[in-house]
């Protein structure tokens, strides 16, 4: 259950940050960094649809992991874009 909370939440500020490049939220991380599930959270959990996720936060910490993954989603949709021309 604590890796999907805290997925959710971590999903919802990346999804403002791609809507709203400007916005700033580090605040927000900052106070999210208190939440990460521990290694032992992620071991025990049943939930392994958010595994992937959580291990990546873990191991890139997570402004690094949101700044990332924006690109990767800015780089994704210029690929589409070429893709329908």
């Amino acid at each position: 259950m604590r890796l999907r909370s805290f997925s959710r939440v971590f999903r919802r500020l990346i999804t403002t940050h791609i809507s709203y490049p400007e916005s700033d939220l580090n605040v927000y991380l900052d106070e999210l960094k208190y939440y990460i599930p521990k290694w032992k959270d992620i071991i025990i959990s049943k939930d392994r649809n958010e595994y992937l996720w959580i291990l990546s936060i873990k191991l890139f910490r997570i402004h690094t992991f949101m700044n990332l993954f924006c690109k990767y989603y800015e780089f994704k949709k210029y690929v589409n874009s070429l893709k329908n021309v």
